[in-house]
């Protein structure tokens, strides 16, 4: 699954711009699934991954806020995307 992130789906937003080895794209995609609405999770070291090397390393405390009516919202437009395009 890709999900939108305001112009960088997760596998671009998480190997590239957030590079962690704690919290890879796999992780946040299956945290969708999870049933828990609010949730801060352990720091760890980022960086933005250039292709070769890691620059900008730091340390972030990444925090979740989940929102249901937008995984609706999201079916729903892309759903509508799809039929005006074609698809």
């Amino acid at each position: 699954m890709r999900i939108n992130a305001g112009g960088a789906d997760t596998e671009v937003m998480f190997s590239r711009y957030y590079n962690s080895s704690d919290y890879t794209t796999t992780f946040w995609n299956s945290q969708f699934d999870l049933p828990y609405k609010f949730q801060v999770l352990p720091a760890s070291t980022f960086a933005e991954f250039d292709g070769r090397t890691r620059v900008g390393s730091r340390t972030l405390l990444p925090i979740v806020i989940k929102n249901d009516q937008r995984r609706a919202g999201d079916r729903k437009y892309a759903d509508r995307l799809d039929k005006v395009c074609g698809r």
